[in-house]
């Protein structure tokens, strides 16, 4: 008989959000290993991003519950959307007239308005509203089954204070997945500004649901380091590392893009963040005003969005024929996309991100076999390309060395004599598959430390 997991996830399908994946093959590949999913997670109504095939890769036997979701940052966002109302002229005439009591209650209440919107956002981010729609329908389901773990996923961190409870709860032990660290007070990241209030707060439940859960699960070793090194007390043992991957089955059947028109193709997917990438750009407009002939012959292909401070560069290089904006694509699409590139763009400079992250994509990239061009700084992600034979890695800022590397690669491919070989005897560790079955080793150990703590209590009884 199966042993039942109880998945407490905000993203899932038919959200196509980059988080989704890995829940999603855990669920997909758990049975083969004896476990069941049971999964609570929020009605896709209201989710913007949405790939009704992902749900095409749940097993029959997973059963998926779902709630309402109330999430003040959607709110708020809607608000902002809205047109502002005309504010009367300033007075041009000076005054040193104290304010009269009015505007003190208008600042009073604009300060109290803050302090709310803080609490709402932050505590620990916006989706705390899900927290008792999921506990309680967590309730329900814990007490007509006999579920053996509560695993939860995050981000958004408030997954794991509905899981918390129900651990606390029914003294079902509590497995904590990060895909993404949680930053707190103390964390290596600064957390953004705030009161103290809510960064105190932030760090207490952090702290309760660590010390509450029987394994917490990291993506990369450096995570996992970071997490050690904030919680002196969190003991090594309790504390496993699971990459993240990738499922063959998703390149089976992934649609056939555009042709290249035989062009020297770079292709980066997923979303560009604030200051990782700048000198990607500056590279690719240096290499296009001083080598016409490799001009004429380079594509880059975005897929996903990017932030504003690269529109006017990407603007320019889109007129040149050399930069083509796809926006977001659905996953298969994308891998079609990346299927059919020459070479494959990650981009983490600059400080939005620590030496300890790894991109999800790295792991699909790595599947193709094909060029990975990264531009980050020695840590998790460097290690792991330098181990699978496919990586050209150049620090952040220096644009000298990326013009350099992308014209090594262009030179390489045309000429057949590429210096890079896939391990992939390394690579093949990084399946999907192969992940969920460590996950479910890591679900076993806990089981049975569960059931030998009740038969050692049962014993004591006894006596």
């Amino acid at each position: 008989m199966s042993k039942l997991v109880l998945v407490i996830s905000y993203v899932f399908p038919p959200a196509a959000y980059v988080g989704v994946h890995r829940t999603l093959k855990y669920c997909k590949y758990l049975g083969e290993v004896g476990w069941r999913p049971i999964v609570i997670t929020i009605d896709p109504r209201g989710v913007g991003v949405q790939d009704e095939r992902l749900n095409d890769e749940l097993p029959p036997e997973v059963e998926v519950f779902r709630t309402r979701d109330i999430d003040p940052a959607k709110w708020r966002a809607s608000r902002s959307r809205r047109k502002p109302r005309e504010e009367p002229a300033a007075s041009t005439q000076a005054t040193e007239a104290p304010l009269p009591r009015s505007a003190r209650t208008t600042g009073a209440l604009s300060r109290a308005k803050q302090f709310v919107l803080r609490a709402l956002l932050q505590s620990p981010d916006s989706h705390i509203f899900w927290v008792p729609f999921a506990f309680f329908r967590g309730v329900r389901v814990l007490m007509t089954r006999r579920i053996d773990v509560i695993y939860s996923s995050s981000p958004p961190h408030s997954s794991h204070l509905a899981a918390w409870l129900l651990s606390k709860c029914f003294r079902v032990p509590h497995v904590a997945d990060f895909r993404d660290p949680w930053f707190v007070e103390g964390s290596r990241r600064a957390v953004a500004a705030s009161s103290g209030v809510f960064t105190g707060l932030q760090a207490t439940l952090k702290r309760c649901v660590v010390a509450n859960a029987a394994k917490i699960v990291s993506v990369s070793a450096g995570e996992r380091n970071d997490l050690l090194a904030e919680l002196p007390g969190l003991h090594p043992s309790r504390v496993e590392v699971i990459t993240n991957g990738y499922d063959p089955d998703d390149f089976s059947d992934t649609p056939t893009p555009m042709p290249s028109d035989g062009r020297f193709t770079i292709t980066h997917a997923g979303t560009l963040y604030p200051g990782v990438g700048r000198e990607f750009f500056d590279a690719i407009e240096q290499l296009a005003s001083t080598r016409h002939e490799l001009s004429q012959r380079l594509r880059v292909n975005l897929l996903g969005t990017f932030a504003p401070e690269y529109q006017g560069v990407i603007d320019r290089l889109s007129r040149l024929g050399v930069v083509r904006d796809l926006g977001f694509q659905p996953h298969r699409t994308a891998l079609g996309w990346t299927r059919n590139s020459d070479v494959l763009l990650i981009l983490i400079g600059g400080s939005f991100f620590l030496p300890s992250h790894v991109p999800a994509k790295t792991f699909e990239y790595l599947s193709l076999g094909k060029p990975i061009l990264a531009v980050a700084q020695p840590g998790d992600l460097t290690d792991i390309l330098k181990e699978s034979g496919l990586g050209v890695t150049v620090p952040p800022r220096d644009v000298p060395g990326l013009a350099t590397a992308i014209l090594n690669l262009y030179s390489g491919l045309r000429s057949g004599q590429l210096a890079l070989q896939p391990n992939w005897a390394y690579i093949s560790r990084f399946e999907r598959r192969r992940l969920a079955h460590t996950l479910a080793g890591v679900l076993d150990q806990v089981a049975a430390g569960r059931q030998a703590k009740y038969a050692g209590q049962a014993a004591q009884g006894a006596r």
